[in-house]
């Protein structure tokens, strides 16, 4: 049987194969304890905006503080690369048409996320 940190060291490395599996040998639980680690994750760095909303005077602080959150939830991009203006004809690829999807959903839900963590006066 395999380490565990033989395993992880393995994982810094993509082609070794899917660490993912070769850790549920070890621990049958590991999925629900990652999704429940990363939900625990996401909510303590939300609850940073939570804390300091945007009043206008402590913008620089908000701004970084939403790249942190955008950048852990992977949603980023939605501040550096525009919507595109039209959604993709339905002859586009699947793949296309996703990627459109998923943009536009990210962006719905990154203005919500700031809307929330703004001051109610702005």
């Amino acid at each position: 049987m395999k380490s565990l940190s033989a395993l992880v060291l393995k994982s810094i490395h993509p082609p070794f194969g899917n660490l993912l599996a070769e850790l549920r040998r070890f621990d049958p639980y590991l999925s629900w304890k990652i999704t429940m680690t990363t939900n625990t994750s996401n909510n303590i760095l939300r609850s940073i905006l939570d804390k300091e909303k945007l009043s206008g005077m402590n913008f620089l602080d908000w701004h970084r503080n939403l790249r942190i959150v955008l950048k852990h939830d992977r949603k980023l991009y939605v501040l550096e690369k525009p919507v595109p203006e039209e959604e993709p004809p339905s002859s586009a690829p699947k793949a296309e048409r996703d990627a459109y999807k998923k943009h536009v959903d990210d962006a719905n839900e990154t203005a919500r996320l700031m809307l929330a963590t703004m001051n109610s006066e702005l």
